[in-house]
């Protein structure tokens, strides 16, 4: 036993560490943090997030290009919403309903427009489908 150090066991001890060996470059793992450990199943992941993303944005460029007819709409109520958060904007909560074919559609949007450009503004639908719609400025126009 050192003297000074009565945590280190003698050596010839249960308790005692074998002697550490070299290890070879050979016998080294090649771990990078940038490397993944399974490859495969990481590429497929990947693979699967990328096509579940394009997916997304696809069907979001799809939905709003079906949206070809407008309309006019009736704003049925207007309600300025404050924020007490600093990250999330305030805005005007718009209620607004249209008719198509005869049939009133409800809509709700927040925007942070002048009330001149609530007045002026427009609803773009899908006509096969008119719930898929988007309150727009009386400027804009459908895609």
């Amino acid at each position: 036993m050192r003297h000074g150090h009565p945590s280190h066991h003698p050596p010839n001890t249960p308790h005692a560490h074998p002697p550490r060996q070299p290890i070879s470059p050979e016998d080294r793992p090649a771990w990078h943090p940038f490397k993944p450990r399974f490859p495969t199943l990481f590429k497929a992941l990947l693979a699967a997030l990328f096509l579940s993303f394009a997916l997304v944005v696809a069907g979001g460029q799809d939905a709003r290009s079906r949206r070809t007819a407008e309309s006019a709409v009736e704003i049925t109520g207007v309600e300025l919403q404050t924020s007490v958060h600093p990250a999330i904007d305030p805005g005007t909560l718009i209620r607004y309903q249209f008719v198509v074919a005869g049939q009133a559609f409800d809509g709700i949007a927040v925007r942070s427009w002048s009330l001149a450009s609530i007045r002026e503004a427009k609803v773009c639908y899908e006509p096969a489908n008119p719930d898929n719609q988007v309150l727009v400025k009386g400027s804009a126009s459908c895609p």
